[in-house]
């Protein structure tokens, strides 16, 4: 009989996918470029790692589920307030890393949602109140290029809410309220983060700053709405700038030089 289970879900959409398929239409080199980024993006995506927490109690993701430019991670979950711990700090890690990597190698901007709820899952069927949710908040909460994160699934899953200390270093709370991935900044105390994957040169902020305004020029000619996504990733990199001057004040000097202008937030 098919049933639900309680399940650790991350909905990712490529942004700017649908702009880039209308221009395939007359410009077939576009396809190319299509086709790269989903092989780059399937490949980060499936990303995963086993933590046994006991002798009895251990956390897999499955194998993640690709449809175009939306990917699907799902991790189901027991009972137990180790494995959901387990689980959580490996996804927030993993995806701040495949944010991250994927950003500074191609420029490309992610959007999504972690939540967890009730999901079915069978080779070629996925359904239940998870799906429902991380599309909702990807639509409607993520908005720009993050991660969001339910905090009421998430953050205060069960009878014990998880204390900041653990999560501070994975998730940031924007000025709308909302949890998202704290990607840059957990990269940056972690240059070394696993060993299996490729790690970042000690100059990653700088390599970011380029990025960031990279998209600031190419956004600076499209609409409001497009522009405000920009804007956000570049206001984003400074407070993590500014963070990393206040915890490390010797540094300032190094790092203000990191800061997007004023002057090129005016697009």
């Amino acid at each position: 009989m098919a049933e639900y289970q309680k399940t650790l879900l991350v909905y990712l959409d490529i942004m700017g996918f649908r702009k880039l398929i209308e221009e395939s239409e007359k410009d077939p080199t576009k396809v190319d470029l299509i086709v790269a980024i989903l092989r780059k993006t399937q490949k980060q995506a499936s990303l995963s790692f086993k933590t046994t927490v006991s002798s009895r109690v251990s956390v897999d993701a499955m194998e993640p589920r690709n449809f175009s430019d939306l990917m699907l991670r799902i991790t189901p979950l027991g009972i137990g307030p180790m494995q959901f711990r387990t689980a959580m700090m490996n996804e927030c890690a993993i995806l701040a890393w495949i944010q991250c990597e994927l950003f500074l190698s191609s420029g490309i901007l992610l959007r999504g949602a972690m939540c967890i709820d009730d999901l079915h899952v069978e080779e070629d069927i996925v359904f239940g109140p998870a799906l429902v949710k991380a599309y909702q908040l990807e639509a409607s909460v993520a908005v720009f290029p993050r991660i969001v994160v339910d905090a009421k699934s998430c953050l205060l899953h069960g009878t014990e809410e998880l204390t900041p200390p653990q999560f501070d270093q994975y998730v940031q709370r924007g000025d709308d309220g909302a949890y998202f991935i704290d990607y840059l900044h957990h990269n940056y105390i972690n240059m070394l983060f696993m060993s299996e994957f490729k790690t970042y040169d000690k100059q990653f902020l700088a390599q970011h700053k380029m990025q960031v305004e990279m998209k600031l020029r190419e956004f600076a000619t499209k609409d409001d709405r497009t522009k405000q996504k920009a804007l956000w990733l570049a206001l984003y990199h400074n407070s993590v700038v500014r963070r990393v001057i206040a915890e490390n004040p010797v540094t300032k000097d190094t790092y203000v030089k990191l800061l997007i202008s004023e002057a090129q937030l005016r697009i």
